[in-house]
């Protein structure tokens, strides 16, 4: 067989998770050298110096070259191999990158000038033409698949290898990775000790691969390094217990990290997997086995709780959801600098410790057969890193997006910045150890009803089964749920409550007094949560008696094996008479495992019901608005001249159902459906809710178990709180459809919103209503809303040129200036332009009309524009103004001048005013530029009609109540003008391709009538933004303007220039808001923090780059004309000045000094005034830009750039660098600086002026 087919033959195709290829095994090589074959080959004639070098050096680089020339000729091979020989390329050489060689040769004249490490050369032979160098480049990859090596630390990959994996299989969903099931080739593969069957090629593993999550700030890049370092670190810890981590390695843009595969799911899986209760049984084995478990696994996390590696600091300094490296005092990411003239002292290393940080039942994994419980190991110990800003997320919910909360200790709420413990583990491990028991003692279905006692709650983020928390008073008490069952397992089960000690006692006693505690140990207290050594020997205690009751045959380890009539505790609060709500609802079974089960009775949750979205920022809040809605759906039926019957929003007729689904009792309090993916799916063939309930969880859901919960007027998915479906009915009580008598069912509450089934027509009749309804409503009842006049007065100050739409009925319009409209009997008062401004995308130019005034068009636009001859965002745009009977509309290309001659200078220091004056904004949401337009069809969603004798119907359909995703992440919203018009804005009127939202300073309310609110919305949303900042605490009004200005920075501009402009405006408000000075982005009274903001980690580009404001040609051209021209400066201490995202350091409050000696702020020299005027305003009549501060010199450069983040990505050379300390932590252990770095101006005086 010639070496072609016999490498043909051996090669094995990839599964990757994207992407194929094949690969040569590595065995399959090391058999080729063993066996002397490549002398075969390159024939008898050929020196023995080159077999060697080919079979110890270069076997990877022959079978490319081979593969290459597919099959060459000996007479041809041997000079190509001599030549590689000759420059001594190697495998080591491998992979060879031909863009990278083709950059560094280089031609000049007639000779060649190369820059690549000499092996190269090789491929300066004429044999290698450029199709012969790309093809040898695709071959190589066959033959350089990875050998992944224990103890090794993480690879970086280049983008085309192959990774050596047969076959992969779905393993889940994380909130930042996918995990798959995947087959390694065992030959590549070395040091891990798999023992395989004979014959057996391949090792089962668990592959980890990272992904981006723009919506949760998470970078992919970022997420793998932080992790693969955390398990580089913990890479030499080897137990038992803990799952092992096998490689860590990227390849291109693509982040993985490799586990050995539990080939028996987790600890929640094995609990649930018991069908029923009567199948569960408790006998001496289990117990035993678990207690063995249980310590191992607590010997584990002893391992992990004292890994020997130094740090600074003895505590978990930064609190966050995973466990994570010890770090000095400073906050995560910010530079602790060492500069000349400030004392610094080394404070002595301790004893580095770690915890795990979210141990739960998903991460301990079940491993092996040996016994029913395999062996239990602790998973997911990477993650620490990623999380270290947990505790300043959970002080802010807004980013509090993917967490544990069932298992996390109480001191995540009321220690919150405080630095947790490794005791924190202690109360999660207490948590689990309290499930099995009850698991053991009752089964899956009593643990099931355990879990369903959260229902109960109605603030998850303070209560959660086994706490309850004052956020307010910073402190917990351990919840009467668990205490209630706690007693009752200890007072009534034979188990635990006989007079001698049991296994299952003991634990829970020691559940009880040491692990579920909310008090740690400290000053003044003696007892408290116990750490894991301790919980280890007390483990070790009770398997001590275990090992002797076997020995004397006593009943410690199982005191009664007869069950059959204990009882499992009673839901808490529960009272003796079981009312119809109270029982637990198994339907007939008829293939369908369909339940609906409530909690036990109390008053029904009044609105507004809080739904965790975990799309949604913030807690979202849909609030009950019958009034309201009621109100406008008799409009609507008067204008479709029906008062009783059908209507156009509304079904014909009652939706088909399968018999269980008629007998739901949505109302019954607690209403919950359970159900199968795949059962929903075999019945949605004959039954339409089941239809719309899979089709709602394969969007939504992550699993094959279905839950709907019924909060309010939505079913919520259970878990994640996200609204799946949601329920409304109307107030035509004439409508009665013929349905079989479903018997004994409740009346729907009245609770339940009023809405339309079905969209009305978009600029129909109804819809119009529906907008002019808000606005009169709004008018009337929000007098926060309005201007500071009374409602429906005009705006103090008029935009200098606005559209005169006309009544109803007209073709055309005309462009207005204000200024010559002036009543001349009354100069000062303002005439009556109430007008209506328009927010939309211009869209690409190719693509779109862009419709503007300039010089040479604005008396033609003065004296009439054909509504024809407008793009349609503008006619669209013209029609509402109409029909919401107001005359006048402001459109920006419109009305103001454009062009390099135009007055946009002038005209962008009042849009604060253009927006917060008008009437109410138009949002083109929809429209992808002006030809677009937004009053356009929107999709039709489903909708089940349910029917019941004797009352009207109700609707369940698919929610499109999404005003995060719609609005708040829609593509108008990333534009950077937006922000400010949102902000600006009193009332707005969004026109998304789902369906139409309002917001003023109420909150949101929706096309279908639902109504929401939401803190973080309810921000920008503000009439008087930013009246939430007058109000708010010092540390309130730093995290606003910083969220704020991080959230401007990741807009997009057509004209970059704009950066600065576009949110000049809303500065102004700030700076008024705060009682300072300000501008360029920082405040006076907050400098030193304004100063100190960072390249964003997170985000995907690697550098700022420096905006370019230099005047154009044209422009250069008016200033010797002497006419306007856009001329303004922006400091390069602003991040203003600077294309890319940007964040704040995450600087402590209270423990930072700031320098006041060595740098000062442009505004301390001239009083305070109180203008407010934004630096806009100042910046081309002399406004100040300059800061004043002392530049020292590094005391050691190389040892602090790590800790350095420069603005480009990387330390720029050959400049001289020095910093300007901003501030100082409060610390007696070291003297550590908050700097800024910096370097001389090009072409400035020598040490007279210095840029960031």
């Amino acid at each position: 067989m010639s070496l072609y087919a016999e490498v043909d033959e051996s090669m094995i195709f990839t599964a990757e998770c994207n992407g194929q290829g094949a690969f040569f095994p590595e065995g399959q090589l090391r058999r080729l050298a063993r066996h002397r074959r490549f002398a075969e080959f390159l024939g008898l004639n050929a020196p023995r110096a080159l077999i060697n070098f080919v079979h110890d050096e270069a076997p990877r680089v022959f079978l490319a070259i081979w593969s290459t020339f597919e099959d060459p000729r000996v007479s041809d091979l041997l000079p190509i191999m001599e030549r590689l020989q000759q420059c001594r390329f190697t495998d080591d050489m491998l992979p060879f990158d031909i863009t990278d060689y083709k950059s560094k040769c280089r031609v000049r004249g007639t000779a060649k000038q190369c820059y690549h490490p000499e092996p190269l050369d090789a491929f300066h032979d004429t044999v290698w033409n450029e199709r012969k160098l790309k093809n040898f480049c695709t071959e190589q990859w066959g033959f350089v698949a990875p050998v992944f090596k224990k103890g090794e630390a993480k690879r970086r990959l280049p983008a085309g290898f192959r990774l050596p994996f047969l076959r992969f299989e779905d393993g889940g969903r994380g909130a930042f990775a996918d995990v798959f099931k995947a087959k390694l080739h065992v030959d590549h593969q070395k040091g891990f000790g798999f023992e395989l069957p004979p014959g057996d090629r391949v090792v089962p593993v668990a592959v980890k691969k990272f992904r981006n999550d723009p919506e949760a700030k998470v970078n992919a890049r970022n997420a793998w390094e932080e992790e693969a370092t955390t398990v580089d670190k913990l890479g030499s810890i080897s137990h038992k217990h803990l799952i092992q981590r096998m490689a860590a390695f990227s390849r291109g843009q693509e982040y993985y990290i490799m586990f050995e595969w539990a080939d028996g799911g987790n600890l929640e899986q094995l609990w649930l997997s018991e069908p029923t209760a009567k199948d569960h049984k408790l006998t001496g084995d289990r117990i035993i086995t678990v207690l063995e478990q249980l310590y191992g696994l607590t010997d584990a996390l002893c391992t992990l709780h004292g890994t020997n590696t130094r740090t600074s600091t003895g505590l978990i300094q930064q609190a966050g959801a995973r466990a994570r490296t010890l770090a000095p005092p400073a906050r995560a990411g910010i530079p602790a600098i060492e500069v000349d003239g400030l004392d610094a002292s080394e404070s002595p290393p301790v004893t580095e410790n770690w915890r795990h940080g979210d141990l739960k039942p998903q991460n301990i994994l079940k491993v092996g057969n040996s016994t029913w419980l395999g062996t239990l190991k602790i998973a997911d110990l990477g993650l620490a890193k990623r999380h270290q800003l947990f505790t300043h997320l959970r002080d802010n919910p807004t980013n509090t997006k993917f967490t544990t909360q069932h298992y996390e200790a109480p001191e995540v709420i009321i220690s919150s910045n405080v630095p947790r413990s490794r005791r924190y583990d202690i109360w999660s491990m207490g948590c689990i150890i309290f499930e099995f028991v009850v698991w053991l003692l009752y089964g899956r279905d009593t643990l099931l009803a355990f879990y369903k006692e959260s229902d109960r709650f109605k603030d998850h983020s303070l209560e959660t089964l086994y706490f309850v928390a004052n956020r307010r008073g910073g402190t917990a008490r351990v919840g009467d749920v668990f205490s209630h069952w706690m007693k009752h397992i200890l007072d009534n089960d034979p188990e635990c409550n006989k007079a001698n000690p049991t296994v299952l006692g003991d634990l829970l006693r020691l559940v009880k007094t040491r692990l579920l505690v909310v008090d740690l140990p400290g000053p003044g207290r003696t007892q408290g949560r116990c750490d894991s050594s301790k919980l280890r020997e007390e483990l070790g205690n009770i398997r001590e008696n275990a090992r002797r009751s076997l020995e004397k045959r006593t009943s410690y380890i199982l005191a009664d094996p007869i069950r059959a009539r204990t009882l499992p505790p009673r839901p808490f609060g529960n009272n003796r008479e079981t009312p119809r709500s109270g029982n637990t609802h198994l339907l007939p079974n008829e293939g369908l495992p369909l339940e609906h089960r409530p909690v036990p009775p109390r008053s029904r949750a009044p609105s507004p019901a809080p739904l965790l979205n975990p799309r949604l920022n913030d807690v979202w809040e849909f609030v009950e608005d019958n009034a309201f809605a009621g109100q406008v759906f008799d409009r609507h039926l008067q204008l479709e001249g029906n008062h009783a019957g059908s209507s156009s929003v509304t079904a014909e007729r009652a939706s088909i159902l399968c018999n269980r689904c008629q007998r739901l009792d949505f109302w019954v309090v607690g209403f919950a459906i359970r159900d199968t993916l795949s059962a929903l799916e075999a019945n949605g063939h004959i039954c339409e809710l089941c239809r719309l309930l899979h089709d709602s969880w394969r969007r939504l859901g992550t699993t094959e178990s279905v839950e709907f919960r019924r909060v309010g007027s939505v079913l919520a998915i259970r878990g994640s709180e996200a609204p799946a479906l949601s329920i409304c009915r109307t107030n035509l009580n004439g409508i009665h459809l013929p349905v079989p008598d479903s018997g004994g069912l409740s009346n729907p509450p009245k609770d339940i919103q009023i809405g339309f089934p079905k969209l009305p027509d978009i600029g129909g009749p109804t819809h119009v209503e529906i907008l002019r309804q808000w606005l009169q409503d709004c008018d009337k009842n929000h007098p926060r809303c309005c201007s500071d006049n009374n409602p429906g007065s005009y705006p103090a100050r008029t935009p200098t040129r606005l559209i005169d739409v006309g009544p109803k009925g007209w073709e055309t319009v005309r462009l207005l200036e204000t200024g010559s409209s002036r009543q001349v009997e009354d100069p000062s008062k303002p005439i009556g332009f109430e007008y209506i401004a328009l927010s939309h995308p211009w869209g690409d130019r190719a693509l779109h009309q862009h419709f503007c005034t300039t010089r040479d068009n604005i008396h033609d636009h003065m004296s009439r524009i054909s509504d024809d001859s407008l793009p349609a965002t503008f006619k669209d745009a013209i029609r509402v103004t109409r029909e919401l009977n107001v005359r006048y509309l402001w459109i920006d290309s419109l009305c103001i001048v454009q062009g390099e001659d135009g007055d946009f200078e002038d005209e962008a220091q009042h849009m604060e005013t253009v927006f917060s004056s008008a009437l109410c904004v138009i949002a083109a949401n929809s429209a992808t530029g002006t030809s677009d337009g937004f009053l356009k069809r929107r999709p039709d969603r489903t909708v089940v009609v349910i029917a019941r004798p004797s009352e009207s119907p109700f609707y369940i359909r698919e929610t499109i109540d999404d005003f995060q995703r719609d609005v708040v992440e829609g593509a108008l919203s990333k534009r950077g003008w937006v922000l400010q018009e949102r902000a600006l804005a009193r009332r707005t009127i969004y026109f998304t391709s789902r369906q139409v939202y309002w917001e003023c300073g109420e909150g949101i309310r929706c096309e279908t009538l639902t109504r929401m609110k939401n803190s973080q919305a309810a921000f920008l949303g503000d009439a008087r933004f930013p009246n939430v900042a007058t109000g708010s605490s010092k540390g309130g009004q730093i995290r606003l303007y910083e969220s704020l200005y991080t959230r401007y920075s990741r807009l997009q501009f057509s004209d970059i220039r704009d950066r600065p402009i576009a949110i000049a405006g809303l500065e102004q408000r700030l700076v008024r808001a705060f009682d300072t000075e300000g501008g360029y982005g920082v405040f006076e009274r907050y400098f030193g923090r304004g100063l100190l903001w960072r390249r964003d980690p997170d985000d995907l580009q690697t550098a700022l780059e420096k905006i370019d404001f230099a005047p154009t040609h044209r422009q250069q051209q008016q200033q010797q004309q002497q006419r306007p021209l856009r001329s303004f400066r922006v400091p390069s201490w602003s991040w203003m000045a600077y294309k890319g995202s940007i964040t704040f350091m995450d600087l402590p409050f209270d423990a930072v000094l700031w320098e006041t000696d060595d740098i000062r702020s442009p505004w301390y020299l001239p009083p305070r005034n109180g203008s407010g005027r934004s630096w806009l305003s100042t910046s081309s009549d002399g406004g100040q830009a300059e800061l004043f501060g002392v530049a020292r010199d590094f005391v050691e450069l190389d040892r602090d750039d790590g800790r350095i983040v420069y603005d480009g990505g990387e330390r720029p050379r050959d400049v001289a660098l020095k910093c300007v300390v901003v501030g100082r932590r409060k610390s007696e252990v070291a003297a550590e600086s908050y700097v800024l770095v910096v370097a001389p101006m090009p072409h400035g005086e020598a040490g007279a002026a210095y840029e960031r």
